[in-house]
């Protein structure tokens, strides 16, 4: 078999370790950047000084109309349904690996890496297991969450057993010159403007402006647009005698509900295009560690499936900040079962 494997290059610490290691691994290292939006060409330029430095080839493609059309198309028509998008986690799976596995085809290389903090394990029945990286502050297993077998079988993950530390430390021993502000960015299409104007500019997006009501149907304000609010939000509401914060986001009549914290949080919501890793889902569904976000941490929930590749979800602790559109990740200790998309 050979030993080619594809690197996704951003030009930081973090991919740059990672070719470090794969050489030490015996690996034939190639590296690929994708510029995917404005203002990636310069990170181009980065990534090359890099693959220099690491004596390994690079290729760069332009992949800004595929970007749009599978990434900001379907962020933009979330947030015109009242949803907090989160599309970097789909961006992986239909952008970064579609496009590294492709560049790996063609050059005849079995493998595919990048410099993630996950692990991948291959169980004794030939199936790819998602694992937590070993460093609980930079593990980013729920980024990886939408990856199928498929995709796993080819991937190789060199900093899933290292540390921010180890990797900064292996770049300093030998001798890297690492661009500065290297760390990578949520959302990078934005490119430093706030979604709202980005909407504005490329999709025409206008907003009708609505009512505040309290739970009891109390009207106390007016809102201008229900994208500029999220769940659990309590910035920029209207002036009340105790603290208000977002509770729901009712798109019927657009109408922004709001209320006191001890109004807010549910323990029941529903998930959508679920991508179960093992290809099929968990024969036990009960107590499963459920993160609703990246950063959140997991609470212990019973998942209730249906036909259509939804779920119900019921959390066995209240969650103040439900939102929809972003991404719930199931967890079983350290392996990663899946997630789906937070509809309700």
């Amino acid at each position: 078999m050979s030993n080619k494997v594809v690197l996704g290059l951003s030009g930081g610490v973090d991919s740059a370790v990672a070719a470090l290691l794969l050489q030490q691994m015996a690996f034939d290292v190639e590296g690929l950047y994708l510029i995917t939006c404005a203002g990636y060409e310069k990170g181009a330029e980065k990534a090359k000084e890099l693959a220099s430095q690491l004596n390994i080839p690079l290729t760069t493609k332009d992949i800004q109309k595929e970007f749009h059309q599978k990434v900001i198309q379907d962020f933009a028509q979330s947030y015109y349904a009242g949803e907090t998008p989160s599309p970097c986690l789909d961006c992986n799976r239909l952008i970064k690996w579609e496009y590294m596995l492709r560049h790996a085809d063609q050059i005849g290389a079995p493998f595919v890496a990048t410099g993630h903090y996950a692990r991948i394990i291959k169980t004794d029945l030939q199936k790819y297991e998602l694992h937590k990286g070993l460093d609980p502050q930079k593990d980013q297993s729920y980024m990886l969450s939408r990856l199928s077998q498929y995709e796993l079988s080819r991937t190789i993950l060199p900093l899933g057993e290292q540390n921010k530390i180890n990797v900064r430390a292996i770049a300093h021993e030998y001798g890297l010159r690492i661009p500065k502000n290297e760390e990578s960015q949520d959302l990078c299409f934005l490119q430093g403007t706030n979604y709202r104007d980005f909407l504005k500019t490329h999709f025409n997006f206008q907003e009708d402006a609505g009512t505040v009501q309290l739970i009891d149907g109390t009207v106390i304000g007016e809102h201008l647009g229900l994208s500029n609010y999220t769940i659990g939000q309590r910035k920029g509401l209207p002036a009340y005698k105790h603290p208000l914060f977002v509770i729901e986001k009712r798109q019927s009549d657009n109408t922004l509900i709001v209320g006191a914290a001890n109004e807010l949080g549910e323990t029941r919501f529903t998930v959508r295009k679920l991508n179960w890793i093992s290809g099929s889902p968990p024969k036990n569904t009960h107590q499963i560690e459920t993160k609703i976000r990246y950063q959140a941490k997991p609470v212990l929930c019973d998942l209730t499936l249906s036909s259509d590749n939804r779920a119900e979800v019921q959390s066995h602790t209240m969650l103040r900040d439900i939102t929809p559109g972003q991404f719930a990740v199931f967890y079983q200790d350290e392996l990663v079962l899946g997630s789906g998309i937070i509809s309700s």
